[in-house]
């Protein structure tokens, strides 16, 4: 049987492609112009949404995955001599160490702090260790 993940997954994309279909139907002719711009932006957001929850749904299906030792190594050497100076530079540093692993930013972040990088992907502790200033 398949998992609720991989249901949701399947689930997504079957939408996403029928919004793309819903689009080149718009694109077709019919409408009133304005009609048809209103509709043809609301469609490509709602093609955005999904595909981002399909990516987010994507990178926390690693996360019941053992970390491997490159993706140990690729963390380390990442967050070494990094400290996050701010709630968006913290936000910044997990972002984008998330896209490189395929993890959730949560999963990231919890790593890196059970491997001593607390202040590297968590504002509040680098403030609380003094390393940056408070606001």
């Amino acid at each position: 049987m398949a998992k609720k993940s991989e249901i949701e997954m399947k689930r997504t994309r079957a939408k996403i492609g029928r919004l793309r279909e819903a689009l080149d139907f718009i694109g077709g002719g019919g409408f009133p112009p304005e009609f048809t711009e209103a509709l043809t932006e609301s469609v490509k957001e709602s093609i955005q949404r999904c595909v981002d929850l399909a990516d987010e749904a994507e990178a926390t299906r690693n996360d019941g995955n053992k970390w491997q030792p490159d993706e140990l190594t690729a963390l380390e050497a990442f967050l070494k001599g990094k400290l996050a100076t701010g709630w968006n530079h913290e936000k910044e540093i997990i972002a984008q160490l998330a896209d490189n692993l395929g993890r959730s930013p949560k999963a990231v972040k919890k790593k890196g702090i059970e491997l001593g990088h607390g202040p590297a992907v968590d504002y509040w502790l680098a403030r609380e260790r003094g390393l940056v200033p408070r606001d």
